[in-house]
Order: structure tokens, then C-alpha cells, then sequence
């Protein structure tokens, strides 16, 4: 099994923004950073070619998934499938920990938690 590679400081997405990525660990398939949004910030509609799951790990503000606004605080979880449309607004100071990787959808592949 490959290691992870680590890189503990990926460049702000846009300096003076509010918006900071810092990347956690990174191997094929999986890349998983921190991301830090300043209260009263907003991130942009955006989508992923990926699956991404986000759990929030400090903070509360709304999570928009496909036009759907949820509300968030410390150990929500949103999963959202490759191509949606997603925004966050923090209206604390809002840090999550979100995840990018392709998740499996077949029949025949193997499941997390499955006996091998």
C-alpha cells in the first residue's frame, strides 16, 4: 500500500479572501485537505469531478449542495456526487476537513468494512 504523501501548506486560494486550503495528506485516488473560512466569507458555486465528503470541524455557517441550503456546525457531514454545484458561507469562523476521491459505485468492488 502506497504512503501518503504529506504537504502541509497548499497556497491560499486567493490571498485576502478569508478562504485557506491546507493540504492534509494526498496519495492516488484520495487527496484530503483543512479548509478555513473566515466568518462573513463566502465561497464561490463551484463543483468537483470527484466524489467529496466535508465534515466541519470548528465553526457554523450554510452548506448550499445543488441549490439546497443546509445549515452547519461542528460534526455535520456533507457528501456530494462529481458535478455538484456547491458553495459554503461561514457565519463564524468555519474550518472543515473535506475530502476529494472516487468512491466506489459497483457492485463488484470492494466496500470499506467488508472481510477480505
Amino acid at each position: 500500500m502506497p504512503i501518503a504523501t504529506s504537504n502541509p501548506q497548499l497556497p491560499l486560494i486567493s490571498p485576502n479572501t478569508g478562504i485557506r486550503k491546507e493540504g492534509i495528506f494526498e496519495r492516488s485516488g484520495i487527496k484530503a485537505v483543512r479548509l478555513r473560512i473566515a466568518a462573513g466569507t463566502t465561497v464561490p458555486t463551484h463543483n468537483s469531478n470527484v466524489d467529496v465528503v466535508a465534515v466541519v470541524t470548528r465553526g457554523s455557517g450554510t452548506f448550499t449542495v445543488a441549490g439546497s441550503d443546509r445549515p452547519i456546525a461542528m460534526g455535520a457531514v456533507v457528501e456530494m456526487t462529481p458535478g455538484q454545484p456547491h458553495s459554503i458561507e461561514a457565519a463564524e469562523d468555519l474550518e472543515l476537513v473535506v475530502v476529494h476521491c472516487r468512491l466506489v459505485t459497483g457492485a463488484d468492488e470492494p466496500r470499506c468494512g467488508a472481510a477480505s
